[in-house]
């Protein structure tokens, strides 16, 4: 199903003037929906939140400064896209996981430490954005969204990948720069439909060679690791365009 959200190149930051940063970000507000009523979350009003696109209907909560999951969201169960970038959430409730035909959810820029384990029970994803927030650890539990197609997961507190990860086979694009990341999990060779792997700005001490494996993968990024040699096994790349 296609929707109005895009992976961009975001505005640069004063500390941070990186080009290769990725973000995902929203087009404004089309057809307003206001069958569900008024959603409310504390001084904010967000009636005008929720639109259709086509058959796609969206929520987009983003820049509201909200510290809690808006009430009355799970009213609309049938979302596709729910946007709850630039607040100030720093926990995510059971209620995340009640939306069947949820396909994008975006959660960037906030303050989160920890995914809820209920966001793995919408077995619709295909985008799930948890870049800029505070999180240290991917749980294994993520390997259950086996329709995700992009992760963008960057400017985190991540150590490592769950080697679950192979098992998320329709993964297209996966973001994790500006993490801590020493290793990649040899399961990663199992992702047969990676194109984008984004790695820069971690704490990779070599390439995995089982990387070198992904035969579709055209763009990688390792700048800004203490990567010394690369293993022979890169001239087995056969897409690749871009190495960075």
């Amino acid at each position: 199903m296609e929707s109005d959200v895009k992976v961009e190149q975001p505005p640069k930051k004063d500390e941070d003037d990186n080009p290769d940063r990725v973000h995902v970000s929203i087009e404004p507000d089309k057809e307003v929906v206001s069958e569900a009523g008024p959603l409310t979350n504390g001084e904010v009003d967000v009636t005008q939140a929720v639109y259709r696109e086509g058959k796609n209907l969206i929520l987009n909560v983003s820049n509201r400064a909200i510290t809690s999951f808006p009430e009355g969201v799970t009213n609309y169960d049938s979302l596709n896209t729910l946007v709850l970038s630039n607040n100030q959430l720093t926990e995510l409730p059971n209620e995340i996981g009640q939306f069947p035909h949820l396909e994008t959810l975006i959660l960037s820029h906030n303050k989160i430490r920890t995914v809820n384990r209920a966001v793995y029970l919408n077995y619709e994803l295909r985008l799930l954005d948890i870049s800029e927030n505070e999180i240290s650890v991917i749980s294994p539990d993520i390997s259950s969204l086996t329709k995700l197609q992009e992760l963008v997961a960057n400017s985190n507190h991540i150590e490592e990948l769950p080697p679950r990860i192979g098992e998320m086979e329709e993964l297209s694009l996966l973001v994790l720069s500006d993490n801590q990341i020493r290793k990649i999990p040899d399961s990663i060779q199992k992702l047969r439909n990676l194109k984008v792997l984004a790695l820069e700005r971690n704490a990779l001490e070599y390439l995995n060679p089982e990387v070198c494996k992904i035969e579709e993968l055209v763009r990688l990024g390792l700048s800004g690791n203490h990567i010394a040699n690369l293993p022979r096994e890169v001239e087995n790349f056969v897409a690749l365009e871009s190495f960075i």
